[in-house]
């Protein structure tokens, strides 16, 4: 039941966040030029290029801040296990003498 409520409510805040992507697209019909480093783009509406800055934004954060939560997890546990390591290691030279 839970489960189905969270799907429910993804399904709802994407549905929100499409819809205020139209509506900032449709408020802000102003072209603009840009001029991006390597690529010259005349006429773009200001709505639609503050979506499109805003989805790859969001997409980079998310891939960056998964590979930062994956790798701190990975040393955390790389940190734990060389404990372990070092502490069998100790209990076997105890027993050894």
């Amino acid at each position: 039941m839970l489960a189905r409520l969270v799907l429910t409510l993804r399904w709802l805040f994407f549905l929100l966040f499409f819809a205020f992507g139209l509506w900032m697209v449709t408020v802000n019909s102003t072209p603009l030029h840009l001029n991006l480093v390597f690529w010259i783009v005349p006429n773009v509406n200001a709505g639609l290029a503050m979506i499109v800055a805003f989805t790859i934004g969001s997409l980079l954060g998310i891939f960056l801040g998964l590979n930062i939560y994956t790798r701190t997890r990975l040393r955390t546990q790389l940190w734990w296990l060389r404990r372990e390591v070092e502490r069998l290691r100790q209990q076997n030279s105890l027993r050894s003498k």
